[in-house]
């Protein structure tokens, strides 16, 4: 009996943690120009091409974007600021 109740207390304490596990990944970097001074305010988007799903970040006064939980699949990132040309868009498969 108390082996069973040991289990069954493991397992209450152990549930919260595993439902907390998720798959999911973050795609963050930094954009620059030529020279490789920081960009702020460039848009970028990431579309989960097997979703249609759409996510999109600025970049701060770093350069620095980053568009959290994301789920697993391939991605297509693109980005935009007036007075450059766009990036083209480059495919990323993410397998959190």
């Amino acid at each position: 009996m108390i082996s069973r109740l040991t289990a069954v207390t493991a397992l209450l304490f152990l549930t919260p943690l595993l439902i907390a596990q998720e798959s999911r990944g973050t795609i963050a970097g930094r954009i620059t120009d030529p020279s490789g001074s920081a960009l702020a305010g460039v848009q970028v988007r990431a579309l989960n091409t097997q979703t249609g799903a759409s996510v999109s970040s600025r970049t701060n006064d770093s350069g620095l974007f980053s568009m959290p939980y994301l789920l697993p699949g391939f991605y297509q990132v693109n980005a935009e600021l007036t007075g450059f040309s766009d990036m083209p868009a480059e495919s990323y498969a993410a397998d959190f």
